[in-house]
């Protein structure tokens, strides 16, 4: 679950795709709102959501494999309102 106005992360486990006969591997999201960003070299997933986000969506893990082959595996994000307080200015905080 992601809360508005909050940057989050989600590192993409090493073991979601494992090929078979030891191909390396590249993976890349599909399907990105403007607000969420995929860091290809460390498989992580990140973003800032505002209310105006709010909902489920669905994102698409794709790996590729050195000969081509394709495979997709889809997870979801849920952005909820965040009304947690947070902190407004980090440089009042002692």
């Amino acid at each position: 679950m992601v809360r508005t106005g909050t940057t989050w992360r989600f590192k993409i486990p090493n073991n979601v795709f494992v090929h078979p006969n030891g191909l390396d591997i590249t993976t890349w999201l599909e399907v990105l709102p403007y607000w969420i960003k995929y860091d290809n070299v460390t498989e992580t997933v990140y973003g800032k959501a505002t209310d105006d986000e709010v909902g489920l969506f669905t994102l698409y893990l794709v790996a590729n494999d050195t000969l081509g082959a394709l495979t997709t595996e889809p997870f979801e994000v849920e952005v909820v309102k965040n009304f947690l307080p947070v902190v407004n200015n980090q440089q009042d905080v002692i």
